[in-house]
């Protein structure tokens, strides 16, 4: 069972509830007590009831005209006092107290659960009464009846306190448990620090003071164990971030705080006075190395960095701060980066189009354009096309993809977005398997949308759902940006065609990755960048490069696709070259469906 919805606050206003409720059940009782002593003093004489009188009088006077400035403490030492006397009293002189306490205190307790506990302690009164008048009609001594009323108020007060102390025992326990709770859901399990829940709500808490200090946040990357990176195994994966952690601990100023993110990167947030020590204690890491196997690893992370407020008054503005600031780090292989003013610019107008994204899905704002792909042969025709996404924005207009495409895949819309582009190009593929056939529509996602199990299982579906022919639905993906991580992306590459999707590999040239890069990713095309095609109809090493690439992937028994084709030349060059297929302005601009499917129906290129 989980207490997670109990904390402090909540504990703390049950025993004062049950506090407040024990002292009125307690003003209501004491003049009752006083009443009947009251009457005892007729009948027993004064000797025996004089100091129980004078405790009820003035029991009747603090409850009654300092009830409003009587402490928490005195109220506990009061109903404390109360028990004292109960218990010595009933031990001594009363036998059969358990019918009496049951009948008083049931309907309190039942009336006090619906908010009304004057009317329980009315009844509470009536009950009692009649039950300790009953045996007058018996002929029973009515002296001993009213010996026992204040005896029976008395071991109701008993009563309240034992109940008092077993819930305030409750409360304790429930609360013990609820801190525990609360440690386990913010505390990473693989280092037992701070994870990015507690992180967020640290960063909170510092804003939220009156005199909320300057902090700077450190993100520290170490790709070897960030999640989805496989080049250790988990248990040495752990160890790094154990070592990581433990090394933070021990050379970081008190007043720094650091935890670990959800996608395995460490964060350090430090007031501006600790910020020289802090650095200096992340300098100490650029040098710290741990043995893993039989092998030793130089941490070395990269670090950046974002300051609050100037940057963000929001945990979620600074740690998206850092993602951003992390990607350029990794894109310009740097090890220090901050944040800057035209990241400020560009994360300030991101929310424009993310914030817009559901409902453009919803209104049918995103469409798709198509971009003609022709074979080479002497007689070409359309043999498949890329499909473009398009934003007919209300305000901006129509946008093309790299004015809001930056801002989607680093965001939480990333998954909807791309789960948004199969279904459409699913569809818009089955609409043209009515026109023809053995056609090939191509569409873009990106590595991180590859390595996302919620984008895998839509591919599944679609492909379940419309049952394409093998290889007629194709997957582009970037060269520049499969160097990340690329052992995960070729294992997502052999699931999604085993789907029965084909892959191609976009941009093939213009990205750093290595031959061996290349030849681990089993795709299924390679698409040589428009950059080639530039010069190809002047230079003798352009067209040197195009054949190069085209041998080689044709002996890899992999298709050919050029973009960028603009002119007839152009397009002469390339397939003389051994290009299988052709793409570009010449064959005709992007296009919206409606158009496409009349070109296609006519079969028209603009090769006479």
């Amino acid at each position: 069972m989980r207490y997670v919805g109990i904390n402090r606050t909540d504990v703390e206003q049950l025993r004062r509830l049950l506090l407040n409720e024990s002292y009125r059940f307690l003003a209501w009782l004491l003049p009752l007590i006083l009443v009947a002593n009251l009457v005892r003093l007729f009948i027993s004489g004064p000797q025996k009831v004089a100091i129980s009188t004078a405790g009820a009088a003035v029991g009747v006077v603090l409850i009654y005209r300092l009830r409003h400035r009587l402490s928490v403490g005195f109220k506990q030492s009061a109903i404390l006092l109360m028990a004292v006397v109960v218990a010595t009293e009933s031990f001594y002189k009363f036998h059969e107290i358990g019918r009496v306490l049951v009948i008083m205190t049931v309907p309190v307790i039942l009336f006090s659960c619906t908010a009304k506990p004057r009317a329980g302690y009315t009844v509470s009164a009536i009950a009692t009464l009649y039950t300790l008048m009953l045996p007058l009609y018996f002929e029973v001594d009515r002296a001993l009846i009213i010996q026992q009323l204040p005896l029976v108020g008395l071991s109701v007060v008993s009563f309240l306190l034992l109940v008092f102390i077993v819930s305030d025992r409750l409360f304790g326990v429930l609360q013990q448990l609820a801190d525990n709770e609360r440690a386990a859901l913010r505390t990473d399990q693989d280092t037992g620090g701070f994870n990015e829940t507690a992180i967020r709500e640290q960063i909170e808490l510092l804003f939220s003071r009156a005199d909320a200090p300057v902090i700077r946040v450190y993100l520290l990357h170490l790709p070897e164990i960030v999640s989805g990176n496989n080049k250790f195994e988990g248990q040495d994966r752990d160890k790094v971030a154990v070592y990581l952690n433990a090394t933070l601990l021990r050379s970081l100023p008190n007043n720094a705080v650091h935890g670990r993110l959800g996608d395995g990167n460490m964060v350090v947030v430090a007031p501006r006075s600790d910020w020289s020590e802090t650095e200096t204690a992340l300098r100490q890491l650029k040098t710290a190395s741990v043995r893993i196997g039989e092998g030793v690893f130089s941490l070395d992370p990269v670090i950046v960095t974002t300051d609050g407020p100037v940057d963000g008054r929001t945990a979620e503005q600074l740690l998206d701060n850092l993602r951003r600031v992390l990607e350029r780090a990794l894109r310009d292989r740097v090890e220090l980066a901050r944040f800057l003013p035209f990241d400020r610019a560009l994360r300030d107008t991101s929310h424009l189009f993310v914030g817009d994204m559901k409902q453009a899905m919803e209104a049918g704002d995103l469409r798709l354009f198509l971009q003609a792909k022709v074979n080479s042969t002497n007689e070409p025709a359309i043999i498949g096309a890329e499909a473009l996404i398009r934003w007919h924005h209300p305000i901006k207009g129509l946008l093309s993809p790299g004015q809001f495409l930056p801002q989607i895949e680093n965001s939480n819309a990333r998954v909807a977005f791309a789960k948004y582009v199969i279904q459409q190009s699913a569809q818009l593929l089955n609409q043209i398997s009515q026109h023809t056939e053995q056609f090939q529509l191509s569409f873009n996602l990106s590595p991180y949308d590859l390595n996302d199990l919620r984008v895998i299982a839509e591919l599944q579906r679609v492909m379940e759902l419309y049952d394409f022919d093998k290889g007629s639905l194709q997957i582009e993906i970037s060269e520049s940006e499969t160097t990340v991580n690329v052992d995960g992306i070729r294992r997502s590459i052999d699931a999604i065609r085993n789907l029965g999707y084909s892959i191609a590999l976009d941009d093939f040239g213009t990205g750093m990755c290595s031959l061996n890069y290349f030849s681990a990713l089993a795709v299924d095309a390679v698409k040589i960048d428009r950059a080639f095609l530039e010069s190809i109809e002047t230079s003798e090493i352009s067209r040197h490069i195009v054949q190069t690439i085209v041998d080689l992937c044709h002996g890899l028994r992999r298709e050919v696709v050029v973009e960028g084709v603009e002119t007839e030349k152009q397009a002469q060059l390339v397939a003389e070259l051994g290009c299988d297929v052709l793409q570009g302005y010449y064959f005709g601009k992007p296009e919206e469906v409606k158009q496409f499917l009349g070109r296609l129906g006519e079969n028209v290129t603009s090769i006479q």
